[in-house]
């Protein structure tokens, strides 16, 4: 578990990718510029889909994502919990563009609830590995207490 949080969290991830744990858990290929991040930070809005469109409008206040372009930003339910999905691409100074994905949701804990941002951002040519990895990630993520 880590401090500050009413839970921690388990899911499958390439063997060979790095892990910096924290409030914020960033995995990585030891080369390559892809990232898989969860996130365990309290949320600034009432819900998972409030918060999503918060980070959206704070992120495009703060100019965070250079030529941002929402794909989607719906809500929906991840493994029986309220959820929202949101999808964008962006793109980076002298770099190829990037497709970010992220499930945004609030999973009801025996300690407690307990919210969770589970993010993949990777450049637009490698978005079928980065989509694969979150699909592995989100079918087998689960809540420790």
């Amino acid at each position: 578990m880590t401090a500050g949080t009413t839970a921690g969290f388990r899911l499958a991830a390439p063997a060979a990718w790095l892990m910096a744990a924290g409030l914020q858990t960033y995995l990585q290929p030891p080369l390559g510029a892809g990232r898989l991040e969860v996130n365990m930070a309290a949320f600034a809005a009432a819900g998972p889909l409030k918060e999503a469109k918060y980070l959206q409008a704070k992120a495009i206040a703060r100019h965070r994502y250079r030529r941002y372009h929402l794909v989607s930003l719906l809500a929906q339910r991840f493994h029986g919990w309220p959820a929202a999905w949101w999808t964008f691409s962006w793109k980076p100074l002298d770099r190829p563009r990037r497709d970010v994905a992220a499930i945004i949701f609030i999973a009801q804990t025996t300690a407690g609830a307990q919210p969770y941002i589970l993010s993949i951002s990777a450049p637009a040519v490698h978005e079928a590995y980065a989509s694969h990895v979150m699909r592995i990630a989100m079918r087998t993520f689960s809540p420790v207490t």
